[in-house]
């Protein structure tokens, strides 16, 4: 489920509790004028921006000839990525709007592993960056942790409603994330064996071990770097209000942490 259909769901009172991007938590916590926020983190893990095109070896390098996939134009994590390098590089985060496309994950592994397709280069995240990184003719042009760093960028979040009148479910909630947490640092293959358990994926147990050991991966349910989402995202017009630090789209149960 995308994260606008996510914030959707979470709104009509279909689901108590989401899982998404920061870039959507921020979103609708501006939308909302706070009134849905992020109960913890519930991890972080490095994307990468992949092409097959060999001339193209740094973001300067791309033309109109090229085609960028992204799960959702402007607003998904990897555009932002990408904006924040661009920004950076050129002063001019909307440089590769027009090379842009929006595409779901498998259908842009699919795409940028077909010689013959349009889409050439895809802004991809596990565990579809190992798979296309397996063919000799994918290569890395930009990983995010170069743009922001080791950061957390999937959040769990939810309304005010539902955090004030269900305390104990928001305590069980963060002290099941944390055990699973502590787990995964501890014995990374048996969590693996977990997941595929229940999850169905074709994957084996040591590919997603190796998933979980990725440089840049990080299971906390403390936010780190997410103001820099949001300081983006209010320079850039996406959000209107400009929190004053990350506790502002948090719910008191982590302010005691030291996040970021």
């Amino acid at each position: 489920m995308s994260g606008g259909a996510n914030a959707d769901a979470l709104l009509a009172g279909n689901v108590d509790i989401v899982a998404g991007g920061t870039s959507n938590l921020l979103i609708i916590w501006a939308r909302s004028k706070g009134g849905v926020k992020a109960i913890s983190t519930v991890t972080g893990v490095p994307n990468v921006l992949l092409t097959r095109d060999p001339n193209v070896k740094s973001l300067k390098d791309f033309t109109e000839k090229n085609r960028i996939a992204v799960p959702t134009l402007k607003v998904s994590l990897q555009a932002i990525y990408l904006q924040m390098a661009l920004d950076k590089e050129f002063g001019d985060f909307k440089k590769l709007d027009s090379i842009m496309v929006q595409m779901g994950h498998p259908q842009a592994t699919i795409a940028l592993l077909d010689p013959t397709n349009h889409v050439d280069s895809h802004f991809s995240g596990p565990p579809f960056m190992q798979t296309a990184l397996k063919n000799p003719n994918i290569r890395p042009v930009l990983r995010s942790f170069d743009v922001i760093g080791e950061q957390t960028n999937l959040l769990a979040y939810t309304t005010a409603k539902f955090y004030e009148a269900n305390p104990k479910v928001v305590g069980l909630f963060i002290a099941a994330l944390n055990e699973t947490n502590e787990l995964i640092a501890k014995d990374p293959m048996k969590a693996s064996a977990l997941y595929l358990q229940a999850s169905r994926e074709k994957l084996t147990v040591e590919e997603v071990a190796a998933i979980i050991k990725e440089p840049g991966t990080v299971f906390t349910t403390v936010p780190n770097g997410t103001m820099k989402f949001a300081e983006h995202m209010h320079k850039v017009g996406m959000i209107e209000t400009k929190p004053a630090n990350w506790k502002d789209y948090f719910f008191p149960a982590l302010h005691g942490a030291n996040g970021s």
